[in-house]
This record gives C-alpha cells, sequence and structure tokens, in this order.
C-alpha cells in the first residue's frame, strides 16, 4: 500500500480517507481514536497565517456553541473553528475541497460566538461536491473567522484551504493581458465593464463585445486545454499567436462545448515550447459576469467537471486539477 499523511497534503489520490478518523495503531496492534479537537470552541479556534495555505483536522467529537449560528442556513452540530486576518486587501476564496464529508462553511467577523456578522457561507459548491466554498473581499488587517461544521452534524476529516485570485488576472486591453505560468493551474476575474478594441477579432465567431485577455508560454511542447468552466455567463474563449490586437492569428476558439447545452467554452490544441499564446475570453452577444480560466496538459482529459479536470500525462499516470492546484496523482 502506498504511503499516507494526514497533514493535509494528499499524496495518494483516494487514500485521504483513511486519515478521517485519525486512526493510531500502537506497535502492539491496538487501535485508538483521537477524538479530541483543540478548536472546537470558538474562543480557542486556531490561528491561520499567509495570503493562500492549507490546513487539516477533524471535526469528530466536536460541538455546537450556546449561541453559535447555524452555518450556511443549517443546524450542523461539529463545528470547528479557525481565525484568518487579512495580509492585504482583495478577494479571497475559502473552501473545503478534499475533506471527507459534506461540509458548511461561514466566515464571519465580531468578538463573541453570540455576537458574530455573517460575511459569506456555503453548504456545496455545486456540480454533485458536497464540500463548500466562500468567496468575499477582505480588508487589510482585519480579522475572520471560519466555521467548518457537517450538514446535519455529519464529522469526518476537514481540509480548509484558502488563497488569492491568481495575480494573472485578465485584463480589458490586449497590451496589458494578465500572464499566466505553469502546465495546469486557474485563475478568474471579471469581463464587467470589459470592451472591444479597435482591430480586435470576433472571437468563435461572435461579435462578443467585452473581452478580457491573458498570456500564457507553453512550458513544455504537448497538448493543452483551456476551459471557462465555472464561469456564470455564456462564454466564448479563443486562443491566438501574434504580437498585436489587429494582427493576430487564431490557434483555436470555441463557443459552447460539445455545441451545447452547457453555456462555457472548450479548446485543445498542441502547444510548442516556449511559445507564447494570447487567450480571451469574451460573452456571447456582449454577455458579461464572473470569469474562470483553467487550463491543464496532457495527453487526454480523462475528467472534467466544473471545478476540477484529469489527464493522463506521457508517463501513463493520472493528474487531476482544480483551483490552480494539484488534488492527486495515480
Amino acid at each position: 500500500m502506498p504511503n499516507v499523511t494526514c497533514d493535509g497534503r494528499i499524496l495518494r489520490w483516494g487514500f485521504r480517507a483513511l486519515c478521517s478518523l485519525f486512526l493510531v495503531i500502537s506497535l502492539s496492534g491496538t487501535l485508538s481514536v483521537a477524538h479530541a479537537q483543540t478548536n472546537d470552541a470558538f474562543g480557542s479556534r486556531i490561528r491561520l497565517s499567509g495570503a493562500s495555505g492549507q490546513t487539516d483536522g477533524s471535526n469528530v467529537g466536536a460541538s455546537k456553541e450556546t449561541g453559535e449560528p447555524d452555518h450556511a442556513g443549517n443546524r450542523g452540530g461539529a463545528s470547528v473553528w479557525w481565525a484568518w486576518t487579512a495580509p492585504v486587501a482583495g478577494e479571497v476564496t475559502f473552501d473545503t475541497e478534499g475533506s471527507d464529508f459534506d461540509t458548511l462553511l461561514a466566515v464571519y467577523t465580531g468578538n463573541s460566538v453570540n455576537r458574530l456578522v455573517e460575511v459569506a457561507s456555503n453548504d456545496d459548491i455545486g456540480g454533485g461536491m458536497r464540500q463548500s466554498e466562500v468567496r468575499f473581499r477582505v480588508r487589510q488587517g482585519q480579522t475572520y473567522h471560519i466555521a467548518v461544521d457537517g450538514y446535519g452534524g455529519k464529522t469526518g476529516y476537514v481540509v480548509l484551504n484558502w488563497q488569492r485570485p491568481s495575480s494573472g488576472v485578465g485584463s480589458d486591453a490586449f497590451a496589458s493581458r494578465g500572464m499566466l505560468s505553469g502546465a495546469s493551474g486557474r485563475t478568474d476575474g471579471s469581463n464587467v465593464g470589459a470592451s472591444k478594441e479597435a482591430g480586435e477579432p470576433d472571437h468563435a465567431g461572435n461579435r462578443g463585445g467585452a473581452s478580457v485577455w491573458w498570456a500564457w508560454t507553453a512550458p513544455v511542447a504537448g497538448e493543452v486545454t483551456f476551459d471557462t468552466r465555472g464561469s456564470d455567463f455564456d462564454t466564448l474563449l479563443a486562443v491566438y499567436s501574434g504580437t498585436s490586437v489587429n494582427r493576430l492569428v487564431e490557434v483555436v476558439s470555441n463557443d459552447d462545448i460539445g455545441g451545447g447545452p452547457m453555456r462555457q467554452s472548450e479548446v485543445r490544441f498542441t502547444a510548442r515550447r516556449s511559445q507564447t499564446y494570447h487567450i480571451a475570453v469574451d460573452g456571447y452577444g456582449g454577455k458579461t459576469g464572473h470569469a474562470v480560466l483553467n487550463w491543464g496538459s496532457g495527453n487526454g482529459v480523462v475528467s472534467a467537471g466544473w471545478w476540477h479536470t484529469c489527464g493522463v500525462l506521457d508517463t501513463g499516470a493520472v493528474e487531476c486539477w482544480g483551483r490552480g492546484r494539484m488534488l492527486g496523482s495515480g
């Protein structure tokens, strides 16, 4: 059996559930279960630091305090708490991806458990996932209190991830396009208020009118996939080579994945190592909203959903990516 750790970093795909009860087997073969949760109480919440990170734990044996709110509108009953102080102002995402049970997630400000002000909360991410995600704007120096509970009091292994959106934020202007890096990843932004430049092509054959731009340099040669899964509007997606917005050469483009009913877009092409590609995300007929751009390399995408993409590498191994990080491999 492959080695397994319980530090929140998934070393082998499919083995994280083995950590859910924090089993400890002594040399004599006795099985014991650790139930004590140091962050069961709001007053003993664990401090988090950094603009991005990951922590883990368990809510097995945890309880709900007098005056504690219902997180994400559900009674719950087995909450654990963290506190995080924003190092900079901006947008941040917290999620429980990697947890092995149906979670509730809520973020608050306030000084006591019975006088909290909700900032954001969520039950299910969507797409069949029972884990939770919230996204909200933060003030530098403000402390936020994060509660993870189980839907209906469910318990198990808890993973809490947090990150600021990629610095490669899409730009309205081609000349100031956001820079992407890495063989796989995820970034997001918005095309609300974006426009179309003079000489800019129609992406995927549609007039559009609210495009945002990124640039990506291929770290290796091979097939790569870009998609807009997770965007909340009808997208257009196009990839180009060239040096100016009015002299671009289209590599590939797409309106709707599979021709519908999904209104997001996906393209796949063979990239040349060190070649820079320019990626445009626009809205069909000028539609606007929250734009998500995912990319991944491999010999083939074997699984793709709203929040993950799995691909086969040259070695034959499968890697799964979501939200700009590797979820697992095997």
